[in-house]
This record gives structure tokens, C-alpha cells and sequence, in this order.
């Protein structure tokens, strides 16, 4: 959802009319706090032949029915194997890379295209959980210098709370009661050390 909204708002600003879909239910790394956030996306399309940018996905066996091979024209994925297979179809369209997040390679568009950089908060708040989320509060083995920095540079943009990332956590916990505990802590004490210094 992260990735999808804030791209969204990438091209918005430069000038491409396009609209967020997000087929299904939203998955559970989405509090409610989240879902009380200003979140502008659709179920199903709203253009006829539309073509697609697909991000955090690249394997066409997961594709939402109403998406055609066809008419995708972007892949953003950090999940690696389908590199190969986009490049011969889209070439540099096709941006998998191996990051802990696909919301870290997001925002490097944002930085790279905006000029000033701006981002919503909407936008930045959503970047900035879902990169803690992915990366398990960058204890993940997957996580890289890149999903770090994504992090600390969109702080200025996002204004959560200081301790959002611990109330983030604590509010999966709760919704995933056979979670321990000790891990919780430790990505909190981990997230102190390594990332804030």
C-alpha cells in the first residue's frame, strides 16, 4: 500500500494522470491507526485500457486478475528472480532490486525526480512504517545501508511521533499475541542503537 500510494503521488506531480488500486483486503502490518490516515486508493481500476506500474510484486503469478502482462509498464519489486524476465520485457522500467524494502527504492525515485523534494506526510508516514515493517526494525537479514538512510531522510518529512516506531510494534504485538515479547523489545532496543545514533 506504502509504495503504491506515494508513487502515485510521484507522477501526480509530474503531471500523469493515475490512480492507486489495491485489490483484496489490506494485509495485517496495517493498524488501524494507519487506516485513519488520509489513504487515497481503489479497489478496481477506474480507466478503461489503463496500463500498469506494479510495485512490491514482480512475479506475474500474483498479479490482480484485471492486470495484463501487456499493459505493465513498470516493476518496482525488492523481492529478487523476476529481473531477468522484466528487463527483456520493459528494460529499464524494471527496478528490482535486492533492499530490505520496496519502499526504500520509492523513495530514491522521489529523490532522484522531485526537485524541490516534497513528499506528503500521508505519503512519507507510510514510507517510513512500512521500511520498519519490512525490515523488522532493521533486524531483518535483508535490510541494507539504503533502507536506513531511506529512514532517516524521510523523518523530516513524516513528523510521527518519536516513539512511533515502538507504539507501531506494540500495536502489532497486541494483534499477534503468539509474537514474544523479547523479540519486540529487542527490535526496540536494536532500532536505539543502530538507527537513531
Amino acid at each position: 500500500m506504502a509504495c503504491a500510494i506515494a508513487y502515485a503521488e510521484l507522477l501526480k506531480k509530474e503531471g500523469v494522470d493515475t490512480e492507486t488500486v489495491l485489490p483484496g483486503s489490506l494485509n495485517k502490518s496495517i493498524t488501524e491507526k494507519i487506516k485513519k490516515w488520509k489513504l487515497n486508493f481503489s479497489i478496481n481500476p477506474g480507466f478503461k485500457n489503463a496500463k500498469y506500474i506494479l510495485v512490491d510484486i514482480s512475479d506475474p503469478k500474483f498479479f490482480a486478475d484485471f492486470v495484463k502482462e501487456k499493459d505493465v509498464i513498470e516493476v518496482f519489486d525488492h523481492r529478487t528472480g523476476f529481473e531477468n524476465y522484466w528487463k527483456e520485457r520493459i528494460g529499464s522500467k524494471a527496478k528490482i532490486e535486492t533492499v530490505g524494502s520496496c519502499t526504500t527504492l520509492i523513495w530514491e525515485e522521489f529523490e532522484k525526480r522531485v526537485k524541490p523534494l516534497k513528499i506528503t506526510e500521508t505519503s512519507a508516514r507510510l514510507l517510513s512504517t512500512a521500511t520498519v515493517s519490512n525490515t523488522l526494525n532493521f533486524n531483518a537479514s535483508v535490510t541494507t545501508k539504503r533502507d536506513i538512510r531511506a529512514y532517516k531522510n524521510l523523518k523530516s518529512f513524516s513528523h510521527l511521533p518519536e516513539n512511533w516506531v515502538e507504539r507501531y510494534f506494540e500495536t502489532k504485538k497486541k494483534s499477534h499475541p503468539k509474537i514474544q515479547s523479547k523479540q519486540f523489545f529487542k527490535i526496540q532496543k536494536v532500532w536505539v542503537r543502530e538507527v537513531l545514533i
